[in-house]
């Protein structure tokens, strides 16, 4: 059975999440034949998303905005000095430090939980319990140092959307079983620095926020480092929404304020 975009009316390529004409975020029911679908097939000649809140709905062509999606009351270019606001850094500050409690937490389950199972069976040695359970928690530690360097050494960065393109993450790597399965699809963002650099962005098509699906081919943004959802566009009057840099939660352009967790928007 064919399937079709909801929005838009055009035909959906097989395990699509993402309708390739329109941009429209595709329910996980929807199916597209199994046929004719090339992996790794460029979307720099589609255009750019369309993306809906609401009522509201913004249009991209080889850009973004159209006819009658620039809305009233709102600043119709220009970067945010929010970026900066006390609450902001007050709340990436807490979020860093919750989640590295977290991930210290869990270094020494492993260890912990290859003793317990040692001491209520009789299938492990305890010497040997405690020898896989230090390996495994080593590892766990050299993940948490290795992610905790990562984040201090990301730098955010201005640029412009070049491409976009959908490709199958498995057959890249050269693991495919010939099958097509959305689950090894990496959604693909290509930008340009302000500086020359070629920077690609990779999405999962499980993430409910991408930079695939916000950014438009053409865009103007910033990404900061640091933050829950790190891309502002530089057009904000003709942005589909704001998303929350904390909580991810979507809001209209024309609102101040996070109406979820009470942060101030990038605009």
């Amino acid at each position: 059975m064919n399937g079709f975009c909801p929005n838009c009316g055009k035909q959906i390529r097989p395990g699509a999440v993402f309708c390739g004409s329109c941009g429209t975020r595709l329910e996980s029911g929807t199916q597209a034949p199994q046929q004719g679908y090339n992996a790794g097939q460029a979307y720099a000649s589609q255009p750019a998303p369309k993306m809906q809140y609401g009522g509201g709905t913004a249009y991209g062509s080889g850009g973004y905005g159209g006819p009658g999606s620039i809305r009233t009351g709102v600043p119709a270019r220009g970067w945010s000095d929010r970026v900066n606001d006390p609450r902001i850094l007050a709340a990436m500050q807490k979020s860093r430090g919750i989640s590295r409690i977290a991930s210290i937490f869990f270094i020494p389950l492993p260890l912990l939980g290859f003793m317990i199972y040692s001491a209520v069976t009789d299938e492990l040695e305890m010497g040997d319990a405690v020898k896989y359970g230090a390996i495994v928690s080593l590892i766990f530690l050299a993940f948490t140092l290795y992610s905790f360097r990562s984040s201090k050494k990301e730098k955010s960065y201005e640029g412009v959307v070049i491409d976009k393109r959908i490709q199958n993450a498995a057959r890249r790597r050269g693991r495919s079983s010939g099958v097509d399965d959305n689950s090894r699809e990496e959604y693909v963002t290509v930008v340009q620095t302000t500086t020359g650099e070629i920077k690609e962005i990779k999405d999962s098509w499980t993430a409910k926020t991408t930079a695939w699906q916000y950014l438009p081919l053409d865009a103007r943004f910033r990404y900061h480092a640091g933050l829950h959802f790190p891309y502002e566009l530089y057009d904000k009057a003709k942005a589909p929404c704001l998303y929350c840099v904390g909580c991810l939660k979507a809001n209209p352009v024309e609102a101040d304020s996070c109406s979820k967790c009470g942060l101030p928007l990038l605009k």
